[in-house]
């Protein structure tokens, strides 16, 4: 099991930190999420997304470590820097 934590702010392209609670990467992700229209595994990722928005920890094994990675990178409403720094985040989770 990982723990994907994404309760992180973003950072502008120069390493800035942008600051408030709006811009939580998890948040940021649910937001995309619940926008997308993702035809596969719906009730999973509505649970992520439910999870996500409330600043939880996700708590997935490998074969759904690799969906939420797929989901990020197909994620249309995310602009590759935001997509980038979900997937370091992702790839840095340490295993349970």
């Amino acid at each position: 099991m990982m723990k994907i934590n994404l309760n992180f702010a973003f950072k502008t392209s120069d390493g800035q930190e942008l600051s408030g609670e709006s811009n939580l990467a998890g948040k940021i992700l649910a937001g995309a999420l619940a926008a997308s229209s993702q035809k596969h595994h719906v009730l999973k990722i509505w649970g992520w997304t439910m999870k996500l928005s409330q600043g939880e920890t996700l708590d997935l094994d490998t074969p759904d470590c690799e969906l939420l990675v797929s989901v990020i990178e197909n994620c249309e409403g995310l602009t590759l820097l935001a997509k980038g720094q979900l997937l370091q985040a992702v790839s840095d989770s340490k295993k349970t």
